[in-house]
């Protein structure tokens, strides 16, 4: 990799560090589609708003859960998602890179009556009203304490009155919690992409390489 591409990457990352460490008042500002024609590694699926990114990787803590589960939101496609240490407004670089390991498997769903946008504002506005990390019974309303799928879920019901849970709209959860499995086996949810968390890292370097060259093929 050249020192331009090395010093991208770096800028990539610092811009991300600085997003996740932002006062809790920041909120941006959603865009229609996010970045144009941006699609899922090994796919021709583009990255939409309300996207939810599923993994089976688990949080640790007093009470661990397994799976995660983020949200697409934003403008420029972060994946936003609650996390032990805080709320968190991740790239997909650094969301796959980072946050999971070179085989973990993500698997995208959609609503399968659409809303996705509508999440996708709610997500966005309510991001960093969360405090603390916790796995709550019943709470469905609360906000400022949070895990990964309630917020997801919640971004669904309040945000475009949809359900993403096995109950239909407007009834919550039927037990004490909501894992990130019920999100990912809904049946108001459908499975759009998946990918390894190293394909992605695949992508980025090839798009990199290409960017490099046709920078090169202009200034010749």
């Amino acid at each position: 990799m050249k020192i331009a591409s090395k010093f991208n990457f770096l800028s990539a990352v610092l811009a991300s560090t600085m997003l996740l460490s932002a006062p809790l008042s920041t909120k941006a500002e959603v865009t229609p589609n996010g970045i144009p024609d941006e699609t899922y590694p090994g796919t021709t699926i583009t990255v939409q708003p309300g996207d939810i990114l599923y993994s089976s990787k688990t949080l640790g803590g007093a009470q661990p859960i397994v799976g995660h589960v983020g949200i697409i939101a934003g403008p420029y496609n972060k994946v936003y998602n609650a996390h032990t240490t805080g709320p968190q407004m991740d790239t997909l670089t650094y969301y796959t890179g980072i946050r999971h390991k070179p085989d973990d498997l993500i698997t995208v769903y959609r609503h399968t009556e659409g809303g996705g946008a509508e999440a996708a504002k709610w997500a966005d506005a309510n991001l960093y009203k969360m405090w603390t990390y916790v796995i709550d019974p019943f709470g469905w309303s609360d906000i400022k304490n949070n895990y990964c799928s309630k917020f997801v879920w919640q971004a669904y019901y309040y945000g475009a009155n949809k359900s993403v849970s096995y109950l239909p709209y407007p009834s919550t959860p039927g037990g004490l919690y909501i894992p990130p499995g019920e999100i990912s086996n809904s049946p108001y949810t459908r499975k759009v992409a998946s990918f390894k968390a190293s394909d992605y890292s695949k992508a980025m370097l090839n798009k990199e390489v290409k960017d490099e060259k046709e920078l090169q093929a202009v200034t010749e």
